[in-house]
């Protein structure tokens, strides 16, 4: 049976209990590993950081830190570390206590055989792969939701910018829905498209192009996470769609500014870290989300001209609009 390795800490200030206990079993052809030794619980507490003990046993009755503290400490810091009290009395009260600060087990020093602790420590093995498994499958999950989540934003931005939902109420609703940070009013669009894209299709596998747009992706939500209400979405063949929103009005200058300076970091990282350059175009400051169809339709036109201006640039449409009947709001913070 194939199984991890495990490691052991043996805790008692008793050398002759540590020994007994590592000559009991084989511990390699168990499956488990002595990592280490201490005399007493707070000895014990130094070498866990170093060690990285799964499990634990240890002595109840200990000088400088005893049994039931050491157990405790364990159970509020490192959870995930199983205990086995060890101790030559047998009494209630100690196995009661270890057992409630957190015990898998209770051994007795004079009862001790090779069979008990493989017994004892089989149990411990089995909690630690129940809570792995239990993990594993958490984190799935959540993947999967967190995933599923990333899917559905996107597909709402894509109908969102093709028009196939232009009702603001049920705008408002979705954006509710998807726990999106996008507001109703004085927005701007961006779109982006990857120079050359004709070529890397040619050049690379559909797998590698598929995760050069995945990184491309990875790297403007993670930029955008910044600048708290905008989202991104891959259209179509490495153009992608930036939706910006504001929120309370604090001029076309500053609206401009903030979008452009996302777009700067995004131009700049791409071309850092995945080694291609794209074209940006930015839209005009718009007041309703209504018209978040028209706006995307009108900067894709606009992202035309980069046959004139050349890779690797940003776009601003209309920026000699930008100033025109620009007004600002200052709020009571302000």
């Amino acid at each position: 049976m194939l199984f991890d390795v495990l490691r052991v800490l043996i805790v008692d200030d008793d050398y002759i209990a540590r020994t007994n206990i590592k000559t009991l079993i084989d511990w390699n052809k168990e499956g488990y590993e002595i990592c280490g030794e201490a005399a007493n619980g707070k000895a014990a507490i130094e070498m866990i950081e170093s060690y990285i003990p799964d499990i634990v046993i240890t002595d109840m009755s200990m000088p400088v830190m005893d049994g039931a503290s050491f157990i405790e400490y364990l159970n509020q810091h490192y959870p995930h570390i199983k205990a086995i009290a060890f101790s030559g009395y047998d009494a209630f009260d100690y196995v009661r206590k270890s057992m409630k600060c957190g015990a898998v087990d209770y051994l007795l020093k004079h009862r001790l055989d090779s069979a008990t602790l493989r017994k004892v420590l089989n149990a411990a093995r089995l909690a630690i792969q129940q809570e792995r498994s239990e993990k594993t499958n958490k984190d799935i999950i959540n993947k999967q939701l967190v995933e599923s989540r990333e899917m559905l934003r996107e597909h709402f931005i894509k109908q969102l910018v093709f028009g196939e939902i232009g009702d603001k109420k049920e705008i408002k609703e979705k954006v509710r829905e998807l726990n999106m940070q996008l507001d109703m009013q004085n927005l701007m669009v961006a779109v982006a498209e990857m120079d050359d894209f004709h070529l890397i299709k040619e050049k690379f596998s559909a797998k590698e192009v598929n995760k050069l747009v995945s990184s491309m992706q990875n790297i403007c939500t993670e930029i955008l996470k910044d600048f708290d209400r905008a989202a991104v979405a891959h259209i179509v063949d490495g153009r992608f769609v930036f939706v910006f929103s504001f929120g309370n009005i604090r001029g076309d200058s500053y609206m401009y500014d903030q979008s452009i300076t996302a777009i700067e970091r995004i131009r700049v990282s791409i071309k850092r870290y995945l080694n291609i350059t794209a074209c940006f175009c930015v839209s005009r400051v718009f007041y309703n989300i209504t018209e978040t169809s028209q706006i995307y339709k009108d900067t894709v036109a606009a992202l035309r001209n980069k046959f004139f201006v050349g890779k690797d640039r940003i776009i601003q449409k209309n920026l000699h609009e930008r100033f025109e009947d620009e007004y600002i709001t200052l709020d009571i913070d302000d």
